[in-house]
């Protein structure tokens, strides 16, 4: 299998179960901002020696501080905290339909004017994942009238988001970012911020049971902040701006896992919008790939 397609799927795999993961740790009084600021501090746990590590082996990162800054700012603790934000004002399903739906489109957009034709993605592509997004999701279509006069402002942070994610991933292709670097760099810059966090506010981290916070804080920090941000960095390093076509794989996996662990009811829509989303990731990933 193409390396690329494997960091991919297994990077993908890891961001999904964070649905099912919030919700365990809403249930041991965890918020949102909480889950967040767990994922800095378990990451700078290992990140933090791994940069001692460099600097002792005289070896500093491989990237300007003005690219730090930008990558940083577009996909450290300002985007977290936004996309955090928008569970507030918005129902939490739109999160699950947004995001994927429209990061690949951004994606493909931002591509056709910053990279080569090789990193383009095809249209079918494009329309058979957002239609199989929208199939999966389709139960939110019913909530519509439902929602609170916030859920606007919810609905364009989750835009906001995706087009942010959707340029920190053409930068990292662009700028041919090293994994190692671009990982330790960004995860770190969210450290400070949930340092002060723990220490100057009264959280749910101080008062949940501290095998909650501990397994929370593995998942979020260890497996989406480094792993899950690794693989991902080396997903785009081998296919290009279209490892981000994994994005849209999202709902279909949360909520194929929420069924297995959570006993949800699985319908004809998920499995009709997951067959649309893989068939959608083969046309794109069946164009020639970009050169490493």
């Amino acid at each position: 299998m193409n390396p690329g397609i494997l960091c991919g799927m297994t990077a993908v795999t890891i961001f999904s179960a964070q649905a099912v993961a919030g919700r365990f740790g809403a249930q041991q009084g965890l918020s949102p901002v909480d889950l967040t600021m767990l994922r800095y501090l378990f990451s700078g746990m290992v990140l933090v020696p791994a940069l001692g590590w460099l600097l002792y082996q005289r070896r500093f990162l491989r990237i300007s501080m003005k690219r730090l800054a930008v990558l940083s700012l577009m996909a450290g603790p300002l985007y977290v905290m936004a996309f955090v934000g928008a569970m507030v004002y918005a129902p939490a399903s739109h999160s699950a339909l947004i995001f994927p739906a429209l990061t690949p489109v951004f994606t493909a957009l931002i591509a056709r004017r910053a990279l080569s034709a090789a990193d383009r993605t095809p249209t079918l592509a494009l329309l058979l994942l957002i239609t199989g997004v929208i199939c999966a999701k389709f139960d939110i279509f019913t909530t519509l009238s439902q929602n609170t006069a916030t859920a606007w402002f919810g609905d364009l942070l989750l835009v906001t988001t995706a087009f942010v994610w959707a340029g920190y991933t053409i930068l990292l292709r662009r700028w041919a970012i090293p994994v190692v670097d671009g990982v330790i760099g960004v995860q770190l810059s969210g450290l400070p911020v949930a340092l002060a966090y723990l220490l100057f506010f009264d959280t749910g981290i101080h008062h949940a049971a501290w095998t909650a916070v501990v397994g929370q804080g593995l998942y979020f920090g260890l497996g989406v902040g480094v792993a899950g941000s690794v693989l991902f960095t080396l997903a785009v390093r081998y296919l290009g701006a279209k490892a981000q076509m994994f994005v849209a794989l999202t709902p279909v996996l949360g909520l194929t896992q929420a069924v297995w662990i959570l006993d949800e009811p699985m319908t004809m829509a998920l499995w009709f919008g997951g067959a649309l989303v893989v068939a959608g990731l083969l046309v794109a990933l069946m164009k020639k790939k970009p050169a490493v």
